[in-house]
C-alpha cells in the first residue's frame, strides 16, 4: 500500500495531487474450505485516500477528525468502515460481512527526507520515494509495528514492532513525535473496534 500510495502521489503531484496520509482498515477474511476446527484467513481493507489540502496536511489533526466521525457514527445508528462514504472510500471485494476486523494501517509518504512536499523537491523518481506505515493491531498485546521503506529500492525496510514476531523484526523505539500519532489511531481503532462489536451483537440477536 506505502509503495503505491508513493507511486500514485508522485504520478499525480503536479495535477491532481493526493494527501500524503492514507488509511487501511484492516480486516482477517475466512478463505475457502477454512473451518472452525481449522481457521484460515487472507488480509483484507477497507481503504481512504483524499486529495492533498490543507485539512489534511498534518496527520495528528486528521487522525482526531476522522475519530470524529467515526463517533458519530457510532452514535448514530452504526460504525462500519466498510460501509462508504462512512470513513472509506474503497473497500476490497474480499472483504464480507463475516469479516473481523484486526486493526489500522496508515501509511504516511513522510520521512527522512523531511515531509512529502520536501520529498518530492529532492528525489528522482518515484522508486525512489520513502515511505512510512504505521500499524495497530487489535490483538491481546495490542502490537504496533512501523515500516520504514528506504530511499534506495534495493535496500531492505526497517521494520519493528512492541511484540517482535521475527528475527528481522527490531523492539519499537519511541519518538515524542510519533506519540500523538500513536494516541490518535488508538482511539479511532477503538472506536471501530467497538463498532464491530455492536454490530456482532446485533447479528447474534438476530439469528
Amino acid at each position: 500500500m506505502n509503495t503505491m500510495h508513493g507511486r500514485h502521489a508522485w504520478a499525480q503531484r503536479r495535477r491532481n495531487p493526493l494527501c500524503p496520509y492514507g488509511f487501511a482498515f484492516l480486516y482477517a477474511v475466512p478463505v475457502v474450505g477454512s473451518t472452525p476446527e481449522r481457521p484460515v484467513f487472507e488480509v483484507g481493507a477497507a481503504t481512504r485516500l483524499d486529495k492533498a489540502g490543507e485539512d489534511v496536511s498534518h496527520l495528528p489533526r486528521l487522525l482526531y477528525d476522522l475519530a470524529q466521525t467515526a463517533r458519530h457514527y457510532l452514535d448514530h445508528g452504526g460504525l462500519d468502515p466498510r460501509q462508504p462514504p462512512q470513513i472509506c472510500n474503497r473497500v476490497d471485494d474480499r472483504v464480507t460481512a463475516d469479516s473481523t476486523f484486526i486493526g489500522i494501517a496508515v501509511s504516511s509518504l513522510d520521512g527522512p527526507l523531511g515531509t512529502w512536499e520536501q520529498t518530492m523537491r529532492q528525489v528522482e523518481g518515484e522508486d525512489r520515494i520513502p515511505g512510512r506505515f504505521y500499524i495497530q493491531l487489535m490483538d491481546p498485546e495490542e502490537t504496533r509495528i512501523v515500516v520504514d521503506r528506504p530511499t534506495d529500492p534495493w535496500d531492505k525496510p526497517l521494520i519493528q514492532s512492541t511484540t517482535p514476531t521475527y528475527e528481522a523484526w527490531l523492539p519499537l523505539q519511541s519518538h515524542p513525535e510519533d506519540a500523538p500519532i500513536w494516541t490518535g489511531i488508538g482511539q479511532l481503532a477503538t472506536l471501530v473496534h467497538h463498532g464491530a462489536q455492536r454490530i456482532g451483537q446485533a447479528r447474534g440477536a438476530t439469528t
